[in-house]
């Protein structure tokens, strides 16, 4: 249940967006600001919505160089639209500085969730180019929660302009004496702070040293009646724990796992554990699933299906594996590691909770190394 009270006990202000929690609320915002844009009177509003396509712009000329950020700031607003193809917003514009005269801004809206398909802006970029033949077609991605370093990467290396919380922050923050002129501006602004960059801010600072235990870090987020922004803490964790980890490895972040229950996950594997013939993967990862911590070894199918959904053969094949990896464990006495009955998973490090990350880290690349020449011996044999 949502706290109405401080920890003074003093009655929160009431704020419309503290329950228009949505993706669509939020889309609504954006395209309310954006309306302002062709008014002739200057205005809050409209200034806030210059500054934010003005940054769109010159984010989108860094991938585009010929295409000027002024010059496309020139354009006139012709339209508004929303969930257009599916499209959070899609706007609009004439513009007499560029060839194509027409430009539409493709902006997919996030809170705190990813893509909800491979490539998704992708997708919609073509939707609308097939529509809007010959038109200049900015690709946006806006997400006010935390954005992974990997995340980012993998947009800029697709060319997608991304306005994260810091872009949000700063457009508003350079007015913010004047925010409270207007309510809606004011209470988004207010929810967007308390929702999405204080915790940001807060995971940022959060103290990660040699006498830091996961245990520690679990306790204090529990304890805390203040947000931490999990995800930047996770991503954190992983450039502390793993720093050392070999490059023969390939590494992947998975920031939201599952419904309704959340786990973040670091996946470790390499090309030589995946076998095609047998349909099966292994892998190891680092799990928070916002209760507890653990690092565990699995086994999958390599084309992904529910256990129940497998071929009789990819069942045996699986099941065998999995038992010749358990009983080598227990020949090869890893001290370090429990044998779990887990679907897909086959063991857990043990005890990770209350190491200290001053041999933590050590430890964990250590065992990772050794189980990888425990599953190189199995899986190439």
């Amino acid at each position: 249940m949502k706290r109405r009270y401080d920890s003074k006990d003093k009655l929160i202000e009431p704020n419309l967006f503290r329950f228009a929690t949505s993706e669509l609320s939020q889309d609504a915002f954006i395209c309310w600001l954006f309306e302002h844009i062709n008014l002739k009177e200057p205005s809050l509003e409209k200034e806030i919505a210059e500054e934010l396509l003005h940054t769109i712009f010159k984010k989108f000329q860094f991938y585009s160089p010929e295409y000027i950020s002024e010059n496309l700031m020139q354009s006139k607003l012709q339209a508004i639209e929303t969930q257009w193809s599916d499209i959070d917003v899609l706007l609009e514009f004439e513009c007499e500085n560029i060839p194509e005269q027409k430009l539409m801004v493709l902006i997919e809206d996030k809170t705190d969730s990813g893509e909800s398909r491979k490539n998704q802006v992708e997708y919609y970029y073509h939707k609308v180019g097939e529509h809007y033949e010959d038109a200049l077609i900015v690709p946006v991605i806006l997400k006010t929660g935390y954005v992974p370093q990997e995340e980012r990467k993998k947009l800029d290396e697709r060319s997608i302009v991304l306005i994260n919380t810091e872009d949000m922050y700063n457009i508003f923050q350079s007015k913010h004496i004047h925010l409270k002129e207007n309510p809606v501006i004011y209470y988004w602004w207010q929810n967007f702070l308390e929702r999405y960059y204080k915790p940001i801010q807060r995971a940022e600072d959060f103290p990660l040293d040699s006498s830091t235990t996961l245990e520690g870090i679990q306790t204090f987020i529990n304890d805390n009646e203040e947000d931490y922004s999990e995800q930047r803490i996770f991503e954190r964790l992983i450039q502390y724990l793993f720093a050392k980890l070999n490059k023969q490895f390939s590494t992947k972040l998975f920031t939201i796992q599952g419904k309704g229950h959340i786990d973040l996950h670091y996946e470790v594997t390499t090309d030589e554990w995946k076998d095609e013939e047998k349909n099966i993967q292994v892998t190891i990862v680092f799990v928070w699933d916002k209760n507890s911590f653990k690092l565990a070894a699995r086994i999958v199918p390599y084309q992904y299906k529910p256990y129940k959904k497998l071929k009789d053969k990819d069942r045996e094949d699986y099941e065998k594996v999995k038992k010749t990896l358990k009983n080598t464990i227990r020949k090869k006495e890893f001290e370090n590691w429990s044998i779990t009955n887990y679907k897909w998973q086959f063991a857990k490090m043990k005890d990770i909770e209350y190491c200290r990350f001053n041999t933590l880290g050590d430890s964990v690349v250590t065992e990772i190394e050794r189980l990888a020449e425990l599953v190189d011996e199995e899986i190439l044999s």
